[in-house]
């Protein structure tokens, strides 16, 4: 938990910077903490035996508190790890990268997606809305189309098409089948659309790796416009390229 040395059950709850801060906030027998126990077990003993009631409780109370805190540090840590391997990360030289998403409010739907090369320079992007507030799933449907067929416009041969939503992408790839009509019907137009293409990729990213087109959708709510730009160069992007 502190970094400082191996986590052991002792250093963890008993011996731990932290741990020991907590300890000394209660009212509880010195001795509990000059013996180093072999097992949890044979020390919560000793606790039982060397304190009242009262005592015992805060005992119980304080172990569960430290391991909250370890946790919420591990995950934090983890979170922390997991977002520097996210990011957004160029196509390989002649495929170009097809980013988009969808977002919802009370005031309708934001559909936002944008073209990076090799280079990671912005060839293309739109944003657009609708005044009906869709499925999130539907939305990401919609998104897709709309980016495909801006990337068609702009003559793009090799693609790659990525979102952060995983349903989305395994239906594309043929893993999940189990789709409504609605939903069913706008998955052919995307199939139908990347046959267009001589070569095409599709693959999921998370979220916190997706946040240009994030932001292009949610520039999208209520704008009730649509805006498209082509051969945009990324220099002038006011979004972050992420």
């Amino acid at each position: 938990m502190c970094g400082s040395r191996s986590e052991t059950w002792w250093h963890l709850f008993v011996d731990c910077d932290f741990a020991t801060a907590v300890w000394r906030l209660g009212n509880l027998p010195y001795s509990l903490f000059t013996q180093v126990e072999d097992s949890p077990c044979s020390w919560l003993t000793r606790c039982m035996k060397l304190c009242t009631q009262n005592q015992f409780r805060a005992v119980l109370i304080s172990l569960w508190m430290i391991w909250l805190h370890r946790n919420e540090i591990s995950a934090d840590s983890r979170r922390n790890s997991t977002a520097a391997t996210q990011r957004w990360q160029t196509p390989s030289p002649g495929w170009f990268k097809l980013n988009f998403d969808s977002g919802s409010l009370r005031a309708g739907t934001g559909f936002g997606g944008l073209i990076r090369d090799a280079n990671g320079v912005c060839h293309g992007w739109f944003t657009d809305c609708s005044s009906v507030r869709l499925d999130p799933e539907q939305g990401e449907y919609i998104a897709a189309r709309k980016v495909l067929e801006l990337a068609i416009s702009l003559g793009c041969t090799r693609v790659i098409l990525e979102g952060d939503c995983l349903n989305l992408i395994q239906a594309v790839q043929g893993v999940d089948s189990m789709l409504d009509s609605s939903i069913g019907l706008l998955l052919r137009d995307l199939q139908l659309l990347l046959s267009s293409f001589q070569e095409y990729r599709v693959q999921h990213i998370p979220r916190n790796g997706n946040a240009a087109a994030h932001a292009l959708a949610k520039k999208g709510i209520g704008t009730n416009m649509v805006l498209t730009y082509r051969h945009f160069h990324g220099s002038y992007w006011r979004y972050p390229l992420t």
